[in-house]
């Protein structure tokens, strides 16, 4: 059975993951595809993603790199996605009449999602079907982390920065803005905006300290605290709920199905540019090369030629 478009680019996805992991461990391909006992084509091929590679092939891959079962899994998750198209080749495969065609990507993500879901009711269903654990207490909602999911939270400018890279980059390394590669946006990029933060959602289980820090380490003064990372039974505000203080959570950013969230540690390095970007006095974007990109001050609005002349004139008498 030929793949589908979206089986083809979880399989590209999971490929640029299982590379980016290789070189952060510092294998080179050749030495790598000895430690899991495969052929360095073999390896090429999976990473670019034209090769299918079986279950064993990513067992070998978390076992080398020590990743739990975190190549496994998104093995599994593409396996699930290739039998839900099997259950229903019609609507795979029927071209649609002119009023059903689907619409692009960008507003399929934006409107077409499940998690925008209106009542609390049915946003608890939605995050129990996904697997993410979520309190409804006293007319909110809240997201648990620490076990499925975790959260790193920035300043809403910070985050909107930083969705815009992401998204603009398609996950691809951008190496003018020095930015990483991270998974497509359109099934890994889930922001909640509540009040002036934003929230990441990633994978758990990369959280690096033993347990919470102190109440004052994690949360010191504005100028000071830049990414937060929530972990160990954290809980942020989910859509539609609000915050604590009343404020309403939105998703800035809705991820289409099948939802992959990123590990952390992919997204720190992004984060921490957009919060440095933001956070500069005046706010600059700083590029290779030590330029820097800043916004135009304020200034009057241009005068018309007769009325700058008529100035002059007044000016002169």
């Amino acid at each position: 059975m030929t793949d589908s478009d979206t089986v083809k680019e979880l399989r590209r996805q999971l490929g640029r993951r299982l590379a980016t992991a290789r070189k952060d461990a510092g294998y080179a391909q050749r030495e790598f595809a000895v430690r899991i006992n495969y052929a360095r084509s073999t390896l090429s091929t999976v990473e670019s993603g034209i090769q299918r590679a079986g279950r064993d092939f990513w067992q070998a891959c978390d076992r080398a790199l020590r990743t739990g079962r975190e190549f496994e899994a998104a093995y599994e998750r593409i396996r699930a996605q290739q039998a839900a198209e099997r259950r229903a080749p019609s609507a795979e495969h029927r071209a649609p009449s002119a009023e059903h065609r689907a619409p692009p990507a960008s507003t399929r993500v934006q409107e077409g999602d499940r998690l925008r879901a209106a009542t609390l009711d049915e946003a608890a269903q939605v995050y129990q079907a996904l697997g993410w654990p979520v309190v409804i207490d006293a007319g909110t909602a809240a997201l648990v982390t620490g076990t499925v999911l975790d959260a790193l939270e920035v300043p809403r400018a910070a985050g909107i920065l930083a969705a815009s890279w992401w998204h603009s980059t398609a996950g691809t390394a951008d190496h003018i803005r020095g930015l990483p590669a991270l998974p497509d946006p359109r099934h890994a990029l889930a922001m909640i905006a509540c009040a002036d933060r934003s929230y990441f959602l990633t994978a758990a289980g990369a959280y690096p300290w033993p347990r919470l820090p102190p109440e004052s380490a994690v949360r010191g003064p504005a100028e000071r605290t830049e990414v937060i990372w929530h972990s160990c039974g954290n809980q942020i505000p989910a859509p539609p709920g609000t915050s604590p203080g009343g404020q309403p959570a939105t998703w800035a950013w809705l991820p289409a199905e099948p939802v992959q969230l990123p590990s952390p540690v992919m997204l720190l390095d992004l984060l921490a540019k957009a919060v440095a970007a933001t956070q500069q006095q005046p706010p600059a974007l700083s590029l290779r090369g030590d330029v820097l990109v800043v916004p135009a001050l304020a200034a009057p609005k241009y005068a018309s030629p007769q009325a700058a002349r008529a100035t002059g004139r007044s000016r002169r008498a």
